[in-house]
């Protein structure tokens, strides 16, 4: 994640990198290390897309600009 956002990891910890989904349910997390995405839950695909395809799950990765 540093690298597609363009951060060194020492970065991460001071720009509180955290990730966001736009429903209420966390599937995403990032690893303790900063360094790693991880899934927190099992994600059931006919729950979240019934019967559309392709079934897409999106999130955003937000960083704070240290002052």
């Amino acid at each position: 994640l540093a690298r597609d956002l363009g951060l060194s990891l020492a970065e991460l910890p001071t720009r509180k990198l955290r990730i966001v989904l736009g429903d209420e349910k966390q599937y995403f997390a990032l690893g303790e290390d900063n360094r790693s995405l991880r899934v927190n839950e099992r994600i059931d695909r006919e729950d979240i897309c019934g019967d559309v395809s392709p079934c897409v799950l999106s999130f955003e990765a937000v960083v704070e600009n240290p002052f």
